[in-house]
């Protein structure tokens, strides 16, 4: 896509994703406080909903530097440290997505492996996302950066599969995991993801899991995934979603919330709008649901009422018909997605 054509982004108000100025307060009156040169500081910002495409977005829009302050190296998503990646290579979850991603030009067995991995997935109310079953269904010689590495056990379980060409980026906090990336032969960077120079049309795959929604320029994040992809490459996303009958239940309860780190609350209609401004063509997206998110809206509201909460066992047990629900309605807690860079 040329990018005078694209997309820049606003700083003046309007939604990111559709460009409507019509929107609506859903939490007002949200406080930061973070230290800056050794004094207390406090940041103030509201949650806001584009009633055009429903996305909220936290206004105003933090600095990059303020947005520093929302990490530490203790930020849960950055511990892998109870995760084995050589035991997730070989883990129930990475067998069903390998069953899941089987590539349907192998004739009926491949139908048959996707039809098992389906049938996997029903039987335990779970969904895997494209994150993990779409890398798995390409070579080993395949190109990919995964953007916001975290942990970095998803690399790393990579690596343990034989792939060798993998890259990652994360942000300056992230500290501790890149030695152990590097160790396995993954290129890796920090700093800020725009100012960064990689290699145009080179990349076979790009993956944001859970990352997308902590995005500070998401436009001019997607416009750079789609110039370091090859004509034909993957953009993978998974990500909270919006709509979803979790945060339909309380908005200020869900696990999903997690203000201010989550700048952005997508919906579908949010993340297609975003997703084709920048060229790429929409494969699937697919909203499903996650016992536990259910579980932990129902017992933090039950918690603020001071009601005894109810086990979590009791939702597992009924996570196939919850995503049966979920997927009839289209409401599901989390949103997993795969376009392609149309070939030039």
């Amino acid at each position: 896509m040329n990018s005078a054509l694209r997309p820049s982004g606003n700083g003046t108000g309007a939604c990111v994703a559709c460009a409507s100025r019509s929107s609506t307060v859903l939490l007002k009156d949200l406080r930061h406080e973070y230290t800056t040169n050794g004094h207390s500081a406090e940041w103030r910002y509201c949650l806001i909903e584009c009633t055009h495409c429903g996305l909220g977005f936290v206004d105003p829009k933090p600095t990059w530097e303020l947005l520093q302050t929302f990490y530490d190296s203790s930020y849960g998503n950055f511990d892998g440290s109870h995760r084995d990646p050589a035991r997730e290579a070989n883990s129930i979850k990475c067998r069903v997505a390998r069953l899941r991603s089987a590539n349907p030009s192998d004739g009926p067995s491949a139908l048959c492996r996707t039809g098992l991995g389906i049938l996997c997935e029903w039987v335990t109310g779970r969904t895997t996302p494209y994150t993990l079953s779409i890398p798995l269904s390409l070579g080993r010689d395949a190109c990919m950066f995964d953007l916001g590495y975290g942990s970095g056990n998803w690399l790393l379980m990579m690596s343990e599969l034989g792939y060798r060409n993998l890259h990652g980026y994360d942000i300056d906090a992230n500290t501790e995991n890149a030695s152990r990336l590097l160790g396995k032969g993954v290129e890796v960077s920090n700093g800020r993801f725009l100012e960064n120079s990689y290699r145009e049309g080179s990349f076979d795959c790009v993956r944001l899991d859970h990352v997308f929604e902590h995005l500070h320029e998401p436009v001019q994040v997607l416009n750079k995934c789609w110039d370091m992809l090859k004509p034909g490459g993957y953009l993978l996303m998974s990500l909270p979603c919006k709509n979803s009958w979790s945060m339909k239940l309380s908005l200020v309860h869900s696990p999903a919330l997690q203000l201010p780190k989550h700048l952005f609350h997508h919906t579908q209609a949010s993340a297609r709008l975003l997703l084709e401004n920048t060229g790429f063509e929409i494969l699937k997206i697919q909203a499903y649901s996650v016992a536990s998110q259910l579980a932990g809206t129902i017992n933090e509201t039950l918690a603020a009422r001071q009601t005894r909460p109810i086990p979590p066992v009791l939702f597992e047990m009924l996570a196939p018909a919850y995503k049966l629900f979920s997927d009839v309605t289209k409401k599901g807690d989390f949103m997993t997605v795969w376009v392609k860079k149309l070939d030039s």
